[in-house]
C-alpha cells in the first residue's frame, strides 16, 4: 500500500515538473515573439516615415513619388536579369 502512495507521490511530482519546465518555454517563446513583434512594428514605422518623407520631398520637388517607385522597380528589374 505504501509503494502505492510514494508511486502517486512521484506521478505527481514529475507532472507538476514537466508542468513548470513547459510554463517556462512557454513564456520564453512568448518573450521572443513580442519581441518579434516589436521589432516587426518599429521596422514598419520606420518604413513608414521614410516613405512620408520621401513623399514630401517628391513633392516639394514636383515629382510623383508612385513614378520613381515604378522605374526603380524597373531598373532593380533589370539589374536582377
Amino acid at each position: 500500500m505504501i509503494a502505492l502512495y510514494v508511486l502517486i507521490g512521484l506521478l505527481v511530482a514529475a507532472v507538476l515538473v514537466s508542468t513548470i519546465t513547459l510554463h517556462k518555454r512557454m513564456s520564453r517563446m512568448e518573450d521572443e515573439v513580442l519581441s518579434c513583434v516589436h521589432e516587426a512594428v518599429r521596422r514598419r514605422n520606420n518604413l513608414s516615415r521614410r516613405y512620408f518623407s520621401a513623399l514630401v520631398a517628391t513633392e516639394a520637388l514636383g515629382v510623383d513619388l508612385g513614378e520613381l517607385l515604378s522605374e526603380a522597380q524597373k531598373i532593380r528589374g533589370e539589374q536582377d536579369t
